[in-house]
């Protein structure tokens, strides 16, 4: 994965704000035979579309859910070298943990995951991916059907840069969280440096505006690593009847601090409906205008 260092020389990256195309692109949430609450059982199914001329060759890596990240020793990925996608083409990976990853990882799995892309001679081609995650109706009978949410793959330089505090690039918001009898929200977050151990910094607003409580932290998210705090109002919060809620999610604090690459984040929500476990996503994004001048000069 290349060093996600700022190429940024125009005033606001928000200007990629609604694309999707990317050489690295990641989904921030995936799962495979993920036990939730309400008897849930989560999977992913995974669709790339290669948006350009040329062939495209893909690789995926897993990223477990865990604090620690992972190291070069610890990597899980799988190239997929018995099939490109020629122009236009979109390939669909029904259970993508599954389909891929069973071999090394165990059911009752989350997390998220990388798609890199590449040409036929190596170098890096951009690629669109989505997703949807899913429960079934009842998972006992899956012909009954299915709720799920769809996850939009999240381009490598749509994240947090703790740099940019000047243009309020070193921050994501999350809209419209809720804890009551009715729903949830769970948030979570990626690391998207390959070097770096991130603090994350996170301010609760209600509905009214008004700071809730004092800024909290959390301390050592790994290189590449994934956290995701379900029934997060109450978990972080103890709050269990509240609606509309904000989350400005910073870095607030990162090492090592020698320039091996760029401190990155990823932020992302999801409200579940206890009634059917429907999910719907919740995508961060940053407080600012879109510069449109870096686009339609």
């Amino acid at each position: 994965m290349k060093k996600l260092l700022p190429i940024f020389l125009f005033l606001s990256i928000n200007s990629f704000a609604i694309f999707r195309s990317g050489d690295v692109v990641f989904i921030p949430a995936v799962a495979y035979d993920a036990e939730g609450a309400n008897d849930a059982l989560w999977n992913t199914d995974l669709y790339v579309t290669n948006p350009s001329e040329g062939a495209l060759f893909l690789t995926l890596e897993f990223l477990p859910s865990g604090m620690e990240g992972r190291t070069d020793q610890t990597r899980i990925y799988k190239q997929l070298t018995d099939q490109s996608l020629v122009a236009y083409q979109t390939l669909i990976i029904p259970n993508v943990i599954k389909t891929y990853f069973s071999d090394v990882v165990s059911p009752n799995t989350s997390g998220a995951l990388i798609i890199y892309g590449k040409d036929t001679q190596g170098k890096a081609k951009s690629l669109i991916a989505t997703s949807r995650t899913y429960t079934y109706v009842d998972k006992e009978d899956p012909s009954k059907g299915t709720y799920g949410q769809f996850i939009p793959g999240i381009p490598w330089y749509y994240y947090i840069d703790p740099v940019y505090k000047d243009q309020k690039l070193d921050q994501h918001w999350l809209y419209g969280l809720t804890q009551n009898e009715s729903a949830h929200t769970n948030v979570g977050f990626v690391s998207g440096s390959s070097t770096k151990t991130i603090d994350i910094g996170l301010e609760l607003y209600d509905k009214s505006g008004t700071l809730v409580g004092s800024k909290q932290v959390i301390k050592g998210l790994g290189p590449l690593g994934h956290l995701q705090i379900n029934y997060f109002l109450q978990d972080k919060y103890g709050l269990t009847n509240v609606d509309g809620y904000s989350l400005k999610v910073t870095i607030e604090d990162y090492s090592p601090k020698d320039g091996s690459g760029t401190p990155a984040l990823y932020v992302y929500a999801s409200k579940v409906f206890h009634g059917t476990n429907d999910p719907i996503y919740i995508e961060a994004t940053y407080p600012v205008d879109l510069n449109y001048n870096c686009v339609w000069p």
